[in-house]
């Protein structure tokens, strides 16, 4: 009976602890802050870029008035990458250097992160971008110091440009309207 009662209070502890050391929940949105999800992966063509902002929910009550610095986990070509690019096609910059949500669980930071493709990224590369944000600061991420830390990611994939795809369409529709009027001559 003692050990059914020791176990009873150990499951009721685990339960009531659910969720207190996990980290908050991370997300891009677009430009203006639109709670709408962006498509993943983002389509750019070469020489495009974009602007996001980073939307932390689920923050700790113990951290929402700490600075959450950014920082640049990944920026580089994804494995899965159809064809042969390079990592410095892409630039990730940071417009912000940190967040506070200022007694908020959950803030939304507008325009926090701009992905710009250079001129010359090969069309149909895809590439890979994460951003994290912690605290206590910005030089350690990660570490065992910090209270909470969580990134999110969306992959790039270069469209691409316009003749590449309307020249074959048209050809083929050109193609049939021609053998059409054939048929009725």
């Amino acid at each position: 009976m003692k050990k059914l009662i020791i176990l009873a209070i150990a499951m009721i502890a685990m339960i009531a602890m659910i969720g207190t050391a996990s980290a908050y929940q991370a997300v891009f949105y677009d430009e203006t802050g639109n709670v709408v999800n962006l498509e993943n992966p983002l389509q750019l063509k070469p020489g495009a870029s974009i602007t996001l902002s980073y939307y932390a929910s689920g923050i700790s009550d113990n951290d929402v008035n700490d600075d959450f610095y950014y920082k640049i986990i990944k920026s580089n070509v994804s494995l899965e990458s159809p064809v042969p690019a390079s990592d410095n096609d892409i630039e990730v910059i940071l417009n912000n250097v940190k967040f506070n949500p200022a007694g908020a669980n959950a803030y939304m930071d507008i325009g926090a992160v701009t992905i710009k493709v250079k001129d010359t990224a090969p069309e149909k590369a895809l590439y890979t971008v994460e951003v994290g944000a912690g605290n206590p600061d910005g030089t350690n991420i990660p570490s065992s110091a910090i209270t909470e830390f969580q990134t999110v990611s969306k992959s790039v994939q270069l469209i691409p440009e316009f003749p590449t795809i309307a020249l074959p369409v048209a050809a083929i529709l050109g193609l049939a309207f021609f053998m059409q009027r054939r048929k009725e001559e």
